[in-house]
């Protein structure tokens, strides 16, 4: 049975024959109901206990980076994607480049569009990349290993590595499945539906997730960005395991989409201005950071921390610069900033997590 996080169940269970296996997903009404109140014993941390270690600057005048865009923390580096260059670039933990790797291009460990970045233990990362319509692996050191070419998906810009193949989450306004899981021959073997089953009736603008991975944590978590919360999963589990589900302490409820004509006579789809959204996340051990932004004069600073078994919400900081993008290892949190001089940023941030 999906657990009872905050008192509220999603709905009642649902069996689904899929693939001649059956699955656990939950069933839920087309409005999500939410806690009135969470007990909170404290908001947030002291902003003096983060401190900055070190910050490599971004943009045409820096050396390292053009448009840090993703990044992983792994136990040697943080490997961080730069959009501009289709490079990747491993800092170490005093910030200097350790390696570079990448290029554009459709040939071996060449790249063209990539949208998400994910762990595949031991140091090595894949790289989900929509303009090949592939997932290209390199190991610890940025060297080429393999990819895996996608047959029968569409867009995506979230997936998990499943050891040789990988689990997607299709974007395209016309897709049904929630799931998709590929083979390391790039061929479709299963698919399921999302935690929550109303998702895939939203407009595609609405149902933007985030996946969030660590060779540090036995779970993994898929959050909402535009709504009010996250399920977690164990590893171990695969995807037919059951999944906690958790509640943003940052309330969000679904926005409107907005479709206008152009003068041109194109259509225009867009969102309703957010008051808040979540925009990225990481996950160690048992602590699970989100980050939120949207239309406040706090956008892209406030982080909440939760505990991923038992999804309850345990304190929020605010981090000195808006920020894109977080990751957490050991006590450092990495962020590539969205001020006007962006770059990536490492904070000490072990004192903040203890006064959760």
């Amino acid at each position: 049975m999906l657990k009872l996080i905050a008192g509220v169940l999603f709905g009642a269970l649902l069996v689904v024959a899929c693939s001649g296996q059956t699955v656990k997903v939950t069933h839920a009404s087309e409005a999500r109901e939410r806690p009135d109140s969470i007990p909170l014993t404290r908001r947030f941390v002291d902003s003096t206990f983060l401190t900055t270690l070190w910050q490599v600057a971004a943009g045409a005048a820096s050396d390292e980076f053009d448009t840090p865009f993703l990044m992983h923390a792994s136990e040697r580096a943080l490997v961080v994607w730069d959009a501009t260059r289709l490079q990747l670039t491993a800092l170490n933990s005093a910030g200097s480049v350790v390696w570079r790797s990448g290029q554009v291009g459709a040939g071996p460990g060449e790249f063209r569009q990539v949208r998400d970045l994910e762990p595949m233990g031991g140091g090595a990362i894949a790289l989900l990349d929509n303009g090949n319509r592939r997932v290209t692996a390199v190991d610890e050191s940025g060297a080429f290993q393999h990819s895996v070419m996608l047959q029968g998906v569409g867009s995506a810009d979230q997936f998990f590595s499943l050891g040789g193949g990988v689990a997607l989450f299709p974007t395209s306004p016309t897709e049904t499945r929630g799931v998709v899981v590929v083979d390391s021959n790039g061929r479709v073997t299963d698919s399921l539906p999302l935690p929550w089953a109303p998702l895939a009736h939203l407009d595609p603008l609405v149902r933007q997730l985030v996946t969030i991975e660590s060779d540090r944590s036995n779970y993994r978590v898929i959050a909402l960005k535009l709504g009010d919360g996250f399920w977690a999963q164990r590893v171990s589990d695969g995807f037919r395991g059951e999944y906690i589900e958790g509640w943003y302490r940052e309330h969000q409820d679904f926005p409107a989409v907005i479709r206008q004509q152009a003068k041109d006579g194109r259509a225009v789809v867009r969102l309703a201005p957010t008051p808040m959204s979540a925009v990225g996340g990481a996950v160690e051990g048992d602590a699970l950071l989100i980050l939120f932004a949207g239309a406040t004069d706090r956008a892209g600073r406030i982080v909440d921390v939760y505990r991923v078994r038992s999804a309850a919400y345990r304190c929020s900081f605010l981090l000195p610069e808006q920020s894109n993008s977080i990751e957490l290892r050991g006590g450092t949190l990495f962020s590539i900033t969205a001020a006007e001089v962006s770059g990536v940023v490492a904070y000490d941030v072990r004192r903040v997590l203890q006064s959760c």
